[in-house]
């Protein structure tokens, strides 16, 4: 049966290293620490391994694995997080293009009834709002786009009242304003999410942390390094079923370094992952 290390006051008072991992905060104890690097523009490969080894490093003669904690903690790559949300910035924007396009035909078609769709039940809209709880630079990019993409929405709205009630000499000319303004509105949100999805990328730092326990050594890659510091445990924590789920964390702790709760790591446990399967 594995042995659970438990942390100590001793290991408390010691510096802690935290990172950050899809939006969650870890800490590894200084004492496993080795060093801190960039990723190399060529890491070798390891043929046959685990889908969580990204390959070996050498670092001045000593060669030992990377590992991806993303992999190893069950959550998508950085490469597949970044598609996910290329991918849901493109279908948005395509399909607003296309209800307006579907606006365009039916203002010329006066047979067609006009249906406008409430901004707060679209789904970009569900969407934009669990990007902007994280209260980071791509959640501030997309808060931009809420003005233009309720515009949008209301076009509709302002297409039927203009039918309904402006004299039969100026509808077209003021369909026509609405429409433009509508195109200016897309090309606004539009260029609002692009500018989005530039930030998302950005904002990963990737970093390798080298470990050590004496005897054996591994990388692991993390999303952003937030520094060195001291920890004080949580007893009473929202993180602590991961904690009781896993042996891989030894509790939950504090840091000046993040507001987020801190799942701190059984460095010994991770370490052991340089003995590739």
């Amino acid at each position: 049966m594995e042995e659970i290390k438990v942390t100590t006051q001793n290991d408390l008072d010691l510096p802690w290293l935290t990172f950050t991992l899809c939006g969650n905060a870890y800490a590894i104890n200084s004492k496993f620490i080795d060093g801190i690097m960039t990723p190399p523009e060529e890491i070798t490969p390891i043929p046959d391994s685990p889908r969580k080894y990204i390959g070996m490093l050498n670092i001045r003669g000593d060669v030992f694995p990377l590992l991806d904690m993303r992999v190893q903690f069950k959550n998508p790559t950085m490469s597949e997080e970044i598609s996910a949300f290329e991918k849901q910035v493109d279908e948005f924007i395509e399909r607003h293009k296309k209800t307006f396009d579907e606006l365009k035909n039916t203002v010329s078609d006066s047979t067609t009834a006009i249906s406008a769709v409430d901004d707060t039940k679209c789904g970009y809209s569900l969407w934009a709002e669990k990007v902007m709880k994280h209260k980071d630079k791509v959640g501030e990019a997309i808060a931009k786009a809420q003005e233009p993409h309720k515009a949008l929405h209301h076009i509709a709205d302002r297409i039927t009242e203009i039918v309904r009630n402006s004299q039969a000499e100026r509808r077209e000319e003021e369909l026509k304003k609405v429409l433009a303004e509508g195109e200016s509105q897309l090309v606004l949100f539009t260029d609002i999410l692009k500018e989005a999805e530039y930030t998302f990328k950005r904002r990963f730092r990737e970093t390798i942390i080298n470990l050590s326990d004496g005897d054996r050594k591994l990388g692991i890659m993390v999303d952003e390094v937030l520094g060195v510091g001291e920890i004080e445990m949580v007893k009473d924590s929202q993180n602590l079923n991961s904690v009781y789920s896993s042996n891989m964390f030894e509790g939950v702790g504090l840091s000046d370094k993040t507001e987020k709760e801190i799942l701190i790591i059984n460095e010994e446990l991770l370490i052991k992952q340089s003995d590739i399967e």
